[in-house]
């Protein structure tokens, strides 16, 4: 998913402006939005209408400073398209100056500008791609590297795992033993005679050293265990 967002985001763009405007000789139009520098590259289309196929237009871009002195007195523009009748301007703000954008319909006795003949009928378009999308493809970037370094990392650990781990077997007597067994001893059973009438089991008095048979209520050996 953040590898299609990824993919989508240089596409995404804000427009700014959209319009059809009629600027009458002699005038201009300056363009409602202004460019910040928040932005990064910034799209300016200029079309004059068909029906005004014999005039052309000058576009401007200024800075504050610059549009202070426009058009009444001598001015430089950051940058400029002059005497067209169309055109695609791709530009990246150069600093975080705010900049305006000027349809220009004429003469400023400059060498290259255009000769206004009569009103004229322009479509403006302008629109940029934001820093904030560069911000979140750098940061959707960081994040597929570390998702990408975290699966390698467990693809790895579960592999060596695998190899670690010991054989099993199916039977009980197939396992093979780690190491020696520890030897337990064997607890001495004595032996017991048993009463030689009953077949009973007779008990050890210490006291009196016989054996006594619970059975017959009576001792029946004299003799110490076997």
């Amino acid at each position: 998913m953040a590898f299609m967002i990824l993919i989508m985001l240089p596409a995404l763009s804000s427009c700014l402006e959209f319009k059809d405007i009629h600027i009458p000789e002699g005038g201009h139009y300056l363009c409602d939005r202004t460019l910040s520098g928040k932005a990064k590259a910034v799209e300016i289309e200029v079309r004059v209408n068909s029906t005004y196929r014999d005039s052309n237009v000058d576009v401007y871009i200024m800075s504050f400073f610059e549009i202070n002195l426009y058009p009444n007195q001598s001015f430089l523009p950051t940058y400029a398209e002059e005497n067209i009748s169309g055109v695609l301007i791709n530009w990246v703000i150069p600093d975080d100056q705010t900049y305006y954008v000027i349809i220009d319909n004429a003469d400023n006795n400059r060498t290259a500008d255009a000769l206004p003949t009569g009103d004229v009928r322009v479509s403006v378009s302008i629109e940029y791609e934001s820093k904030t999308f560069e911000s979140l493809t750098t940061f959707l970037v960081v994040i597929a590297i570390i998702l990408a370094i975290f699966f390698v990392v467990l693809i790895i650990a579960v592999m060596l795992a695998k190899k670690k781990a010991p054989p099993s077997y199916s039977h009980q007597s197939d396992r093979v033993p780690y190491g020696p067994q520890p030897q337990y001893p064997v607890p001495h059973q004595e032996y017991v005679p048993p009463c030689p009438e009953c077949g009973g089991i007779p008990e050890f008095v210490t006291h009196y050293n016989k054996w006594y048979c619970h059975n017959c209520k009576e001792f029946k050996y004299e003799t110490k265990r076997i």
